[in-house]
């Protein structure tokens, strides 16, 4: 669909300005919240604040953003575009080697 805008009254200009805007609008909010939902409570993720990469786990997921409790301490809320997902290798074991809980009430 093309328009005249060279054509169009100042009316109509605006008109088809708030239409776009609401659109877009609609749009990021859409992304935003499918963005949001690929995330949980409890993932390990990271992110870059402009001087360093911050690492942290999501304590909350808010309408637009995550709430990230760091490992240093301070949490920041942050949009989901600017997180990832932190992947953790779990060590694997070495040799025939296993760990026992000892149970005090036992008594050999």
């Amino acid at each position: 669909m093309k328009f005249n805008l060279d054509s169009m009254t100042e009316d109509e200009l605006r008109s088809l300005n708030r239409e776009i805007y609401k659109r877009l609008e609609i749009m990021t909010y859409t992304k935003r919240k499918i963005e949001l939902m690929s995330f949980r409570v409890g993932d390990r993720v990271e992110f870059d604040n402009g001087r360093e990469i911050i690492s942290g786990t999501v304590v909350r997921i808010n309408q637009k953003t995550a709430s990230i409790e760091t490992d240093d301490g301070p949490g920041y809320r942050v949009a989901p575009g600017l997180l990832r997902r932190v992947v953790s290798v779990a060590p694997e074991p070495q040799g025939n080697l296993f760990h026992l809980r000892a149970d005090s009430s036992s008594n050999r």
